[in-house]
């Protein structure tokens, strides 16, 4: 019993783990799936959403909506590593082949696509880790042609994925509070 349902689930083969990020409780369960018994846990902050691991297994990257901040923890230690601070409240993330991070954010306002999409990059001096992806306003819908939906309602707006090699992160975010938009850097 986790005391509610994970809004994200990251898994790590490596060492046989789920990581269940836990917004009710404000924390990352660790769930052994080989002895199938919960594993510990980790305190990350308010409101957890969406978690990623590093594709050298050595960080867990998790946003945290509430403080408009994303935490890196050490894998090894399973420790706090870093908390980065976001212009933007973050929702979901991915890590990219060179160790980036990207953030989908519910952005920072209904007609700026500012901060909608963020890199993250803990190899920069703190206060330049993070930089806003720039790319132009979506297309308008011809006349006529209905909507098209992206994806279900998840629990956050902004999900991403990377591809098997880690040369792209592919996702869906919501862009103006209203217009779903399929990224990929």
């Amino acid at each position: 019993a986790l005391g509610g349902t994970p809004s994200d689930i990251v898994l790590d083969e490596s060492r046989g783990l789920l990581y269940l990020i836990n917004a009710n409780a404000n924390r990352v369960d660790i769930y052994d799936y080989v002895n199938q018994q919960v594993a510990g846990q980790i305190a990350v902050g308010q409101r957890p959403l969406a978690g990623a691991m590093s594709m050298d297994n050595a960080y867990l990257y998790v946003t945290k909506n509430t403080s408009s901040t994303v935490s890196i923890i050490d894998l090894n230690t399973r420790g706090l590593f870093q908390t980065v601070p976001m212009p933007a409240k973050p929702e979901g993330i991915e890590v990219g082949g060179d160790g980036r991070a990207l953030v989908a954010t519910s952005g920072s306002g209904t007609s700026n696509l500012n901060n909608t999409l963020l890199i993250l990059d803990q190899t920069q001096p703190l206060g330049q880790q993070v930089t806003p992806v720039q790319f132009p306003p979506p297309p308008v819908t011809p006349t006529g042609l209905p909507v098209v939906q992206a994806r279900p309602t998840t629990t956050f707006r902004g999900k991403l994925l990377r591809t098997p090699d880690g040369n792209f992160i592919v996702g869906v975010s919501v862009v103006n509070n209203s217009t779903q938009t399929i990224t990929y850097v």
